[in-house]
């Protein structure tokens, strides 16, 4: 499904640190825009139970928050028609799919880009983005034996140069 949704997984890997303990971790594509801040982030389960992050002075863009932060800020979406419909109904797919699959843990992520701030706090400078082609992976025939599509991803990305997000090129205009 090309309008999913769910976030899609490059890899789940495992690391073993001499005299260390093993470290698991995703690879994951990236729902934001790499060109904006993202001032605010939401993990959204259409719950009150324990799910609110404590919020102090000096907050962290980078803090996940939750359904009571939410709701205490009295946040929402603003969607016209057509977004609405298409969010809706690709909500309903990617939920068909997760049932069919007995996955019971999902959330929405919602990202806040604060217009009035732009990308003046450079948020984004310390976070390195890159991109596998994976039409790339595709195309490209084996030359050796059979190989995985998961071994031609991770060759992929072991490819790929990570680039530092520098400054941003968007400029903020305020209009008084």
């Amino acid at each position: 499904n090309p309008d999913t949704l769910l976030s899609r997984f490059y890899g789940l890997h495992r690391v073993k640190l001499p005299r260390g303990p093993k470290i698991h971790f995703v690879v994951m594509n990236n729902i934001f825009p790499p060109h904006r801040d993202i001032h605010e982030i939401y993990d959204l389960k259409g719950s009150t139970v324990g799910r609110e992050t404590k919020v102090t002075n000096n907050h962290n863009p980078r803090t996940v928050l939750k359904d009571l932060n939410w709701i205490n800020s009295e946040q929402h979406l603003e969607l016209g028609p057509a977004k609405r419909t298409f969010f809706v109904e690709q909500l309903e797919k990617d939920v068909n799919l997760l049932q069919k699959l007995n996955i019971m843990d999902y959330s929405l992520l919602v990202g806040l880009h604060d217009t009035s701030r732009g990308n003046r706090d450079n948020i984004r400078e310390d976070f390195f983005v890159f991109q596998p082609d994976t039409k790339k992976i595709e195309r490209t025939p084996s030359s050796h034996k059979r190989e995985s599509k998961a071994s031609k991803l991770r060759r992929a990305v072991g490819e790929a140069d990570p680039v530092k997000l520098g400054p941003s090129t968007t400029k903020l205009v305020l209009n008084n």
